[in-house]
């Protein structure tokens, strides 16, 4: 055992004494901070080994399904073949992109996919401006850079909308913000729109370019994790005429020197909802503004309802969560809303779980709670009813105070994604209310937590090209199932996309990709019999 000497502390990494300062690195609070990382990480160390492979025999499981079927509900049963798939998630490939010094947990990235026809990814890390690449996820999962717009500017959110342009499906609308901020020029708060065409097939060059590149598995690598080998590779590049082209907005819209926040695009409704500084606007399509209200924070982030015509979910830097109702007045507003006690960060409405009265909250401090709108409402303030006490709270996430961190759901499968600054990604099961732990947990990613995460569901359709060529029936063909889009910090400062999917449990060549696609659309019994495949596979 160490001797304790008076004024000083011994580090066990570096072997050595170090004198207690004042301030800085060595500081008895900076001391006790690192100690409690320490610590923190051992506890998610256990119970990460605690989540042992199941063992279970196959005449045991069957047993075990025809007795347990009849004591629990539907609903749980299906949380149960959910949760024995997602517990098999393990990172499967990863693509290095071109950016640096935009990666780290101080950097805000943005990310939206879309899957309608050809696979399209638009991102924005901080400082870097905005680049679009095209993917696809089979035969096997790659990324290829087309082009760059606006650099050096400062983007707080993004996402893809509908085209304005009628039944043309050869466009691709942009919406986002400029969060605004000094620097020279200096650059204004806005809201923007552009429209740009929408990604090529492929062709047979290009194919060419995507085979001599397609990632390969390094063993050596430090950023393995999981089960097997990470495939590695980098962004090809397919379209080389279409690179850092200049874009000029087709829509414009000023907010003076306020800070803009979030965004969210309503397409059905035709509406944008943006939050700033202590204000929250809902505007068309054609930035015409239909209503705005003053809040007494900043609104860090905005959802509109799914089945509520011109009304949003807003949650602010104070941890003020309400509903914005657009065809109200000011004054009329509802007055009914949460209180947590920090931060709010990501908000998510759960309307396809409960009948439109819950909302899915994430927030600083490790927050993640679920609101119900019929909870009762004990505080009132200034004539708004106040709610501070949630129906339902997740354990186990780490958030201190990143507002950018990534939170995601998806109630196709009813499962819940969030990055944590601890560098780790949990999921948690929607369905089960019997327990608020993840059901699942990553590995620790040794560069920084991931930055942008975001869940695909149904994936690009094959291109044509790769129906005539013999790499369709290789394994790589079985990579096309659901997954999870990461953007994750590598060495020297650079950023890597990386795919994260569940399917490598049934890499058997007697199971087709659309008998496991039916698996998760048929319902519970199908979910069920996917389970059995599973042990059989772990058993075996």
């Amino acid at each position: 055992m160490r001797a304790e000497i008076p004024g000083y502390y011994f580090n066990e990494e570096m072997n050595r004494y170090f004198k207690i300062m004042p301030t800085g690195p060595h500081s008895l609070a900076a001391i006790n901070q690192a100690r409690q990382v320490v610590e923190r990480e051992k506890v998610v160390s256990r119970e990460i080994k605690k989540q042992k492979k199941n063992t279970m025999k196959v005449p045991q499981y069957v047993r075990w399904r025809q007795t347990m079927n009849r004591s629990y509900s539907p609903q749980k049963m299906i949380a149960i073949g959910h949760a024995s798939l997602f517990r098999q998630t393990t990172p499967i490939t990863s693509i290095t992109l071109p950016h640096k010094g935009a990666s780290l947990s101080s950097s805000q990235t943005c990310l939206d996919v879309t899957s309608s026809d050809t696979g399209e990814i638009v991102c924005s890390f901080s400082n870097s401006g905005m680049s679009r690449y095209g993917y696809q996820v089979t035969p096997f999962f790659h990324v290829w850079g087309t082009e760059t717009h606006q650099r050096a500017l400062n983007i707080s959110s993004l996402q893809f909308a509908n085209t304005l342009l009628g039944p043309d499906r050869g466009k691709r609308t942009l919406v986002g913000t400029f969060f605004g901020g000094s620097g020279t020029p200096r650059q204004s708060p806005e809201l923007w729109r552009f429209s740009i065409d929408a990604l090529p097939m492929i062709d047979e060059e290009a194919a060419e370019k995507l085979i001599l590149t397609k990632p390969r598995p390094k063993p050596k690598s430090k950023s393995i994790r999981g089960p097997g080998p990470l495939n590695h590779g980098r962004v090809c590049q397919v379209f080389s005429d279409q690179q850092s082209r200049p874009v000029s907005m087709s829509k414009v819209c000023n907010f003076g020197d306020e800070s803009l926040w979030s965004s969210a695009v309503d397409d059905t409704n035709d509406t944008v909802v943006v939050g700033g500084d202590r204000f929250l606007y809902c505007l068309t399509s054609e930035f015409v503004s239909l209503q705005h209200i003053d809040t007494r924070s900043s609104v860090f982030t905005v959802r509109p309802s799914n089945n509520n015509p011109k009304t949003s979910w807003y949650g602010c830097r104070n941890g003020t969560i309400g509903l914005f109702d657009a065809r109200c007045n000011r004054s009329n507003q509802p007055a009914n809303m949460f209180q947590q006690s920090s931060s709010v960060t990501q908000l998510s409405p759960l309307e396809n779980l409960s009948s439109q009265h819950t909302v899915l909250a994430a927030g600083t401090g490790g927050l993640i709670n679920i609101w119900d709108i019929r909870s009762p409402f004990p505080i009132k303030r200034k004539g708004k009813n106040i709610c501070n006490k949630p129906v339902r709270s997740f354990t186990g996430h780490q958030n201190e105070h990143t507002h950018s961190l990534p939170v995601d759901t998806d109630l196709q499968y009813n499962v819940l994604l969030a990055s944590g600054d601890d560098s780790r990604l949990r999921l948690w099961s929607l369905l089960d209310s019997s327990s608020n732990e993840p059901i699942w947990t990553s590995e620790r990613y040794e560069n920084g937590p991931v930055s942008a995460a975001k869940f695909v569901v149904d994936p690009p359709k094959l291109q044509d090209i790769w129906k005539s060529k013999s790499l369709i029936d290789t394994p790589y063909s079985k990579q096309c199932y659901p997954g999870i889009l990461t953007c994750v910090p590598t060495e020297n400062e650079a950023t890597a996309m990386e795919w994260l999917s569940w399917s490598r449990m049934i890499q058997q060549p007697w199971i087709s990709e659309l008998s496991y696609r039916q698996c998760f659309k048929q319902g519970h019994c199908s979910c069920l019999k996917l389970t059995r495949v599973h042990y059989i596979d772990t058993a075996s």
